[in-house]
């Protein structure tokens, strides 16, 4: 069973990120995740990644912005 408490903290760091940037538009900032996920040539489509790949994927994100805020996956 999938750990509920995972919904509202990677909405948060959602939140953050896109805070962060908002000239994006939300299909941007996901896209941009995506494609991180998969790499340059093979980006994943989205509903193969698991929840903790695109956290960790959120997380790096975060980090490289600065915005991490300490947090962890």
């Amino acid at each position: 069973m999938r750990n509920p408490a995972r919904i509202r903290r990677i909405l948060n760091k959602l939140e953050t990120a896109w805070a962060a940037d908002p000239e994006l538009r939300f299909g941007q900032l996901v896209g941009n995740l995506e494609f991180e996920l998969g790499g340059d040539l093979n980006p994943l489509p989205l509903w193969v990644i698991e929840d903790e790949s695109f956290e960790q994927s959120l997380d790096v994100y975060l980090h490289e912005k600065g915005l991490d805020n300490g947090w962890k996956s």
